[in-house]
């Protein structure tokens, strides 16, 4: 897959520039005077290579219905990892799967409507240049930092065993707990670098707008940390104040003795005040 994805980044950019090359041949314009990005690469550089070729009609057809297929197939992880956290959090239960999956992409579809404005290119690169270029790699890396230095290379690596019987080998987590996250972070500071450096063809309030849009999907990263962090530090506090009561009925006894703090283990679980069945000792009482 890496390699696909690789030869395929390779032959658009050998394609486009190419392109790039005979329309400044053709029309006498430097290619950095062009000024052709983002969108006009798919709407304005692959569509005059087209109508070059012959059966031009044909190659067009095949080359838009192409454009659908990519953005069904983005669609579906979008849709899919929104609608994981939805079912994760317990919102609507009481609604059917396919239900909330119609209603997500009904909320979806009127959102993206702002994209057809007479001001909707604009708004594609407002969202392209802040909301998906500076976040996308702050989000990987701190996945790469959660799973390799939080969760564990050696835990990860164990859970990759058990499930598929594959051990990986010791480059590869050294390269997930040092490569990675510090290219990560690399390229989290240069799209932060070129973010705040770039050229917009915007009014202050709409670049004003683009960062709000970048933090609103970064801030909650650190923020739910934090809130777990201070929830947890709650819990443990309660650990050696818990009625002895609570913790015997807890834990499915009778006695209602006297249990020292350093008795209950510390993985006692105290939530909404009371002591779950969760509750462990390590010595009888």
């Amino acid at each position: 897959m890496p390699l696909i994805n690789c030869s395929t980044s390779f032959l658009a950019g050998l394609v486009v520039f190419s392109i790039l090359g005979s329309m400044s041949a053709s029309s006498g314009i430097a290619i950095d005077d062009m000024s052709i990005e983002g969108s006009g690469l798919a709407f304005v550089v692959y569509p005059a290579a087209i109508a070059k070729l012959p059966a031009s009609p044909f190659f067009a057809l095949l080359f838009f219905l192409m454009l659908l297929c990519l953005g069904l197939d983005s669609q579906f992880s979008m849709v899919e990892t929104v609608l994981t956290h939805i079912v994760d959090a317990g919102i609507g239960r009481r609604f059917k799967r396919a239900h909330r999956s119609l209603a997500l992409c009904a909320s979806m579809f009127v959102l993206s409507l702002l994209f057809v404005t007479r001001g909707g290119l604009y708004w594609v690169q407002l969202v392209d240049g802040f909301a998906a270029n500076l976040t996308l790699f702050m989000v990987g890396a701190v996945e790469c930092v959660a799973v390799a230095w939080i969760y564990g290379a050696d835990r990860f690596a164990m859970d990759a065993l058990e499930m598929t019987g594959v051990r990986l080998p010791k480059p590869l987590l050294w390269n997930y707990k040092l490569i990675v996250p510090l290219l990560l972070v690399a390229l989290t500071i240069q799209a932060f670098v070129s973010t705040a450096l770039g050229e917009y063809h915007l009014p202050t309030y709409g670049i004003f707008i683009g960062w709000c849009l970048a933090l609103v999907s970064a801030l909650p990263i650190p923020g739910l940390a934090l809130w777990h962090h201070c929830q947890a530090e709650n819990k443990l506090s309660c650990i050696g104040c818990v009625p002895t009561d609570a913790i015997a009925r807890a834990a499915g006894l009778s006695s209602t003795r006297t249990v020292p703090p350093e008795v209950a283990a510390a993985s006692i679980d105290i939530e909404f005040g009371r002591a779950q069945r969760s509750v462990r000792y390590d010595a009888p009482l």
